[in-house]
């Protein structure tokens, strides 16, 4: 029969260890969870989940004195290996401001790409594109940096200004707009606090997703 382990004295190392990792494991999946609800960094926000349940795994085995350490400890491995691929996937070969700003261009492809679908969907059924309010698309919650036209008029439904950040000009290179028979979308952005707008669009044909009219990353 096993007897069961006293508590460790109060103040020592292994005492001060449970709770770094018991911390830390709570702080990580908190912070996971909110980065997942970003577009952006839905990717940062698992790899911190997961590091996150290896360190409470760690601490679970810590606490109980060796009768799990063997698995926890390689767990805990994982959890500060995933502290590691976490700073190389916000920060690949030291530029960390450049990464940044090409996560946040998924934004503008991800919402392109569901107005595109919305628009669709409300063609097959009325027999000609809308603008936001009439396609029911809106973004909601207080995330979001760039700015989403439909036309250039400022008529009610066809612009979603940007709520992180500058409501920035329309596209340059493709002007918005949409009729009966065809759309065009466009969404700009500052993403790296430049003098350049990044730039995208997308049509009634699916066009423009693939890149950027004006990538601010590169420019």
């Amino acid at each position: 029969m096993t007897t069961p382990t006293s508590e460790p004295p109060k103040g020592s190392i292994v005492q001060k260890s449970q709770k770094i990792l018991r911390v830390t494991g709570v702080t990580c999946i908190v912070v996971g969870v909110v980065l997942e609800m970003s577009p952006a960094f839905s990717g940062a926000g698992l790899i911190t989940s997961a590091a996150g349940v290896c360190f409470l795994i760690g601490y679970f085995g810590l606490k109980k004195q060796g009768r799990y350490w063997p698995i926890a400890s390689v767990l805990l491995g994982v959890g500060l290996l995933g502290i590691v691929a976490l700073f190389l996937y916000l920060c690949p070969h030291g530029n960390c401001p450049q990464y940044q700003a090409r996560a946040r261009q998924s934004e503008a492809r991800v919402n392109l790409g569901n107005i595109f679908n919305a628009e669709t969907m409300f063609y097959k059924e009325h027999r000609r594109y809308g603008t936001f309010e009439e396609i029911g698309f809106k973004l909601d919650g207080t995330y979001h940096r760039y700015t989403y036209r439909i036309d250039v008029s400022g008529k009610p439904g066809t612009v979603i200004p940007a709520k992180d950040g500058t409501v920035t000009p329309d596209n340059t290179v493709v002007p918005a707009g949409y009729s009966a028979t065809g759309f065009t979308v466009t969404a700009t952005a500052n993403i790296d606090n430049d003098p350049t707008l990044d730039q995208w669009h997308v049509n009634d044909q699916k066009q423009g997703l693939d890149k950027a009219d004006v990538n601010d990353v590169t420019q």
